[in-house]
């Protein structure tokens, strides 16, 4: 394997907070990606939870998720840009930089799409955080790459880059071709995770039953292989939603999550 940095999304894995960060940091992983609820969740609360990732030596390259903000209207515009400002002050304060946020699932427009992520963007600016846009294959029309490369590219802001999540590309129809457009320094993050080759409505599949590299039939290899080609050295974060792995122990999911990375990235 090369120098890949290796992170591993806390929603893999069973257990609370701690249980996470221990199988994590065992398991040979060097960050963690989190979400909003691992911090507000965590018994001592927020600062305590943060404490506890700096005490495994964890970065913390992305903080998920900030949604249903873009295509809104009216004082629910008002109230989701609200919300967006105290999500960027709350993960500042816990020294996060990147944000993911997912586009409106709605139909809405091209324009009004880039005018929300411009907006958005400018508020992140203010506090010194980047945005990572991660399009989804089940929205009414942002769910392909090319579609959301079109819409960060046009909003045109200098902390706005996209999330390459694997699951999304190839079950949203995005292709390599489409990938090689990408300017590489505007991606800042790749989720990794394989796929079953069945039909299953997707957001149950993506959901509930995504796979460890090499278990499904995704072209995982030949992403990785492009990404390499255009010299990407940013994050791959394995991001896996299973049922049934969830039964298992953290700290066998995480050596799994491992042997998985290290044989796609070998």
């Amino acid at each position: 394997m090369r120098s890949e940095r290796l992170c591993l999304n806390s929603i893999t894995l069973s257990g609370d907070l701690d249980a996470k960060l221990t199988a994590t940091k065992n398991a040979g992983f060097t960050a963690i990606s989190l979400w909003e609820k691992d911090l507000r969740g965590y018994p001592e609360g927020p600062q305590a939870a943060r404490s506890a990732v700096a005490r495994h030596g964890l970065a913390v390259p992305e903080f998920l998720p900030l949604a249903d903000w873009q295509l809104t209207t009216g004082q629910a515009r008002e109230a989701a840009f609200r919300h967006a400002e105290e999500h960027f002050d709350f993960m500042k304060s816990l020294g996060f930089d990147t944000a993911v946020v997912v586009p409106g699932l709605g139909l809405g427009t091209m324009d009004q799409a880039i005018q929300d992520l411009q907006e958005l963007a400018d508020l992140a600016a203010a506090r010194k955080v980047r945005l990572a846009y991660e399009f989804l294959v089940w929205a009414k029309w942002q769910r392909d790459l090319k579609t959301s490369w079109d819409i960060v590219e046009r909003a045109d802001r200098s902390n706005l880059g996209l999330v390459i999540d694997s699951f999304h590309v190839f079950k949203g129809g995005s292709s390599l071709a489409d990938l090689r457009e990408i300017p590489i320094e505007r991606v800042f993050i790749v989720h990794v995770a394989d796929a079953p080759d069945r039909e299953m409505d997707l957001i149950e599949m993506a959901r509930h039953h995504r796979l460890f590299p090499g278990e499904g039939t995704l072209p995982l290899s030949a992403m990785v292989s492009v990404l390499r080609e255009k010299d990407y050295a940013g994050w791959y974060a394995i991001e896996i939603f299973n049922d049934e792995y969830w039964k298992r122990e953290p700290k066998e999911l995480a050596e799994e999550a491992m042997a998985s990375m290290r044989k796609l990235l070998g």
